[in-house]
């Protein structure tokens, strides 16, 4: 029917939910020919157009705000679409993008298709800031997404052909070595936890990365933090701030939280590896490289480093007795920043003062 009546047929049109017969067609997923059909329907829609161009994806989208990239189930339909007119990056009411849509059902195929188009923002955000690596729920779409290449030949170029290898880890910036580390991805798990997933990408050739993944919990994380400033107590060392559980509610854990717990602990492991002190340390480079952990090995190892350092200590330097130096320096910097916290109280409340009072002056022609 389509190719004898298509180009008579109202294909602008839309019913009660804002689909039109292409957009019908395109959600008939059970149809034994459903390619061979909807591309025969692309074609002639295109036809009705009248104008000589490619077809109008925007004429076609539904009152949620679904585009026909949202819907296509089949990958040789999906490229066809997006030789389309068509924004890619479109989103519908809830703020997804049709690869977020992909992610999130599992259809790992039109994933694969949506990476080949270099005009997909593959890092795009939905209305809670959710990535489409973050909406997935199958593994197999995670792993395609964050850390799995695909094998379908790509025109992107040698920088985007990384994405491919590992999409979150290499949107981080390399270290001096080209080395590249992130915490790429956060997870429930069903005893009521998180873990995150550690990846660490080291240059193997021109084109090519060695790629070790590890699988932490928080206190993982919390371990390494104790025994790096267990052997090195005069150091610095950032702190890893949870405010709160995504348990919150134990029935629906909250995606939200969970992001903010990823993202910190992406900034801790980050400000180690920047570290003057920890970014060479043997227990961060295993926390990230070894898969699995050995906590009572690293345990001793660390305390019998302290030990020597202890003992190197008492043996080459003499004790400071005389401390009275050091107290006066001590106190003239707690009066410095003590004056500068009252001076930026002061600066606050004056601005605040300026912003009250210009937010109640009401305009005159208002009175």
């Amino acid at each position: 029917m389509i190719s004898r009546l298509g180009r008579w047929l109202p294909w602008k049109h839309k019913d009660k939910n804002g689909q039109t017969p292409l957009f019908a067609l395109c959600r008939s997923y059970d149809h034994t020919q459903y390619k061979e059909m909807v591309q025969t329907a692309i074609k002639n829609a295109q036809h009705a157009q009248r104008d000589g161009c490619k077809l109008h994806l925007d004429e076609h989208v539904d009152v949620k705000g679904n585009t026909l990239l949202h819907i296509a189930s089949d990958p040789a339909v999906l490229r066809t679409l997006l030789r389309c007119d068509s924004e890619v990056n479109a989103t519908n009411n809830k703020g997804f993008t049709a690869l977020m849509v992909a992610s999130k059902y599992g259809r790992v195929e039109a994933v694969r298709t949506m990476f080949g188009d270099p005009r997909v923002d593959l890092s795009a955000k939905e209305l809670r800031g959710l990535t489409a690596v973050e909406l997935a729920k199958d593994d197999d779409v995670r792993n395609r997404i964050d850390g799995k290449k695909f094998h379908e030949p790509t025109a992107r170029s040698r920088h985007l052909t990384s994405h491919f290898t590992d999409l979150v880890l290499f949107q981080n910036p390399p270290m001096p070595d080209g080395r590249v580390t992130a915490v790429v991805r956060s997870f429930f798990v069903e005893d009521a936890t998180i873990r995150v997933v550690v990846k660490s990408g080291a240059p193997s050739g021109d084109s090519t990365f060695m790629i070790t993944t590890c699988r932490r919990s928080l206190t993982d994380f919390q371990f390494l933090a104790e025994w790096l400033a267990y052997e090195n107590p005069g150091s610095w060392l950032p702190t890893i701030p949870v405010p709160r559980s995504p348990y919150q509610i134990p029935s629906k854990p909250s995606r939200s939280v969970l992001r903010d717990i990823q993202l910190r602990l992406d900034c801790f492991l980050k400000t180690l590896l920047a570290h003057s002190t920890f970014s060479t340390h043997e227990l961060l480079w295993e926390f990230f490289l070894v898969p699995e952990i050995q906590q009572n090995l690293m345990i001793e190892r660390s305390k019998k480093k302290a030990e020597a350092r202890m003992e190197k200590v008492r043996e080459e330097y003499q004790p400071v007795e005389d401390t009275r130096d050091v107290e006066v320096f001590v106190s003239h910097a707690k009066d410095s920043v003590r004056s500068i916290n009252f001076a930026c109280r002061s600066v606050t409340r004056r601005a605040n003062a300026i912003r009250t009072t210009l937010s109640g002056r009401v305009p005159h022609h208002v009175q």
